[in-house]
């Protein structure tokens, strides 16, 4: 919030300010793939433990969520595209007091329109996060845009769950 005058400005009630957030995400995802891309010269399966835990490594997905649906290109993007237009439409129509939901649904935004790019131009999604306990028992590898799409859904399961506010300030 800045103030301007004798007024305040709060810059989240802009509806294109939460697009902006979208479009960091999407410009993050896209850019550490094409890192993770270069890093690993493009050889599928490479891997650098990075931690205990914790490695890079390069898939690439062509499917949706954890390779199901793989080799269906077309309608997964169509699919993405549609639910994209749906959440700048329900963006766009959100009251400001909903700052939770505004946040989620940009980085959902933001991680759905990074991975229909991939999908869009090389047929696949790049995946280079690897969180494992060992060799039997590990996530499949993610990438930036899962991380927010992940995380813009538990501030929509926040937003729905928190106490409302009446208007004598109680919650209930």
């Amino acid at each position: 919030m800045f103030n301007v005058g004798m007024q305040s400005f709060d810059f989240r009630k802009i509806p294109w300010f939460w697009y902006f957030i979208a479009l960091i995400v999407v410009v993050f995802d896209l850019t550490t793939k094409e890192i993770m891309i270069n890093y690993f010269n493009d050889i599928e399966g490479a891997r650098q433990n990075i931690m205990p835990l914790f490695d890079l490594t390069l898939v690439y997905n062509h499917g949706a969520a954890f390779g199901m649906f793989g080799g269906k290109r077309w309608p997964l993007a169509i699919l993405a595209g549609v639910m994209s237009i749906i959440l700048v439409v329900w963006l766009y129509r959100l009251p400001p007091e909903k700052r939770y939901e505004k946040v989620g649904l940009a980085l959902i935004l933001g991680g759905a329109i990074g991975n229909l790019y991939d999908r869009l131009v090389a047929g696949k999604v790049t995946d280079f996060l690897l969180v494992y306990i060992n060799e039997e028992l590990k996530w499949p590898a993610f990438n930036v845009a899962d991380v927010a799409i992940c995380v813009g859904a538990a501030c929509l399961l926040f937003e729905a769950f928190k106490p409302s506010k009446s208007k004598s300030g109680k919650t209930g």
